[in-house]
């Protein structure tokens, strides 16, 4: 979250586990819908001043960790202040809590509730003099990402002044300047088709495998192990191995007919332990169309 002028950061970070939590939590899963309401911060992002959407500010990036009991925000802003922020919905008070911290010493702590769609979080935030301002953070979803607002009184409340308001897209692969039309549009293509190859994994249609690999497809496992498309379906349709399935950096890089897809991505299991994913997928321009001809994944624990 930025606070002064640079801990203004464009996104403030949600929720800490308390200590408190420690002793009224135990054995309480993280499963229950109200711990899920703000799983549509979870991702990667590019951070945009939401009435200037045409240049990042900031890359954030929200990962669930702790099986699915917290979240951790990593701010990086363009104007190099860094932070980390973590939120958890206490279950014993029902408040959601949030600590926030950066690479200048500051700390923020905020708390509130749910209205609707909308979380509100507010708490004083301490200068070096011992004078508190109140700091108050909305987050909401938004049509094409997330939307986050802060305002600050320093008069316990009555009047409020704008602090920031800014705006989460999802990242996507960069393009070079200088790419052509046709790669620039490959590399928009390519970029969907990475987005559709997850969502089928985790839906376990194998009705979009079916249509987009190659007849000659091959898939290497992480455990080395080699499949080729027919067993690759197989497996599909046995459904996946994870919860949940988070695309992070993804690198499309097209060489005419060719075209190689490099992304990570931070999987949880069913079991609530975590882990990341490295991939190389091959497409081949078939007819006109993209194919996936090959798969390569590397998987570690968390």
């Amino acid at each position: 979250m930025k606070i002064d002028a640079s801990f203004v950061r464009v996104v403030f970070g949600l929720t800490l586990l308390s200590l408190g939590g420690r002793a009224t939590s135990a054995g309480t899963s993280c499963t229950e819908p109200e711990h899920r309401r703000l799983d549509f911060w979870v991702g990667d992002w590019d951070t945009y001043e939401a009435d200037a959407r045409d240049k990042v500010v900031a890359r954030t990036r929200v990962d669930e960790i702790l099986g699915g009991c917290a979240l951790r925000e990593t701010y990086e802003g363009a104007d190099g202040l860094t932070g980390q922020s973590f939120t958890i919905y206490d279950a014993s008070r029902k408040v959601w809590h949030q600590s926030w911290v950066t690479n200048k010493g500051q700390l923020l702590q905020i708390e509130g509730r749910f209205q609707g769609d909308r979380v509100t979080l507010q708490g004083p935030q301490l200068a070096p003099d011992g004078q508190a301002t109140l700091v108050r953070g909305v987050w909401s979803p938004e049509a094409g990402g997330v939307r986050e607002t802060a305002h600050t009184s320093k008069d316990g409340g009555v009047t409020w002044q704008p602090l920031f308001d800014i705006f989460f897209k999802r990242h996507e692969a960069t393009v070079p300047p200088e790419t052509s039309d046709a790669d620039r549009s490959a590399v928009e293509t390519l970029t969907q088709l990475n987005r559709e190859y997850v969502d089928a994994f985790m839906k376990a249609d194998v009705s979009w495998y079916r249509e987009h690999l190659a007849d000659d497809f091959v898939c290497i496992e992480s455990s080395g192990a080699v499949l080729d498309r027919d067993a690759f379906l197989h497996d599909a349709a046995s459904g996946p191995d994870v919860a949940r399935y988070d695309l992070a950096d993804v690198r499309v890089r097209v060489f005419g007919d060719f075209a190689l897809v490099h992304a990570t991505g931070r999987f949880t299991r069913r079991d609530g332990t975590q882990g990341t994913s490295r991939y190389t997928d091959a497409y081949a321009l078939e007819n006109g169309r993209w194919k996936a001809v090959s798969a390569q994944i590397t998987r570690s624990a968390e």
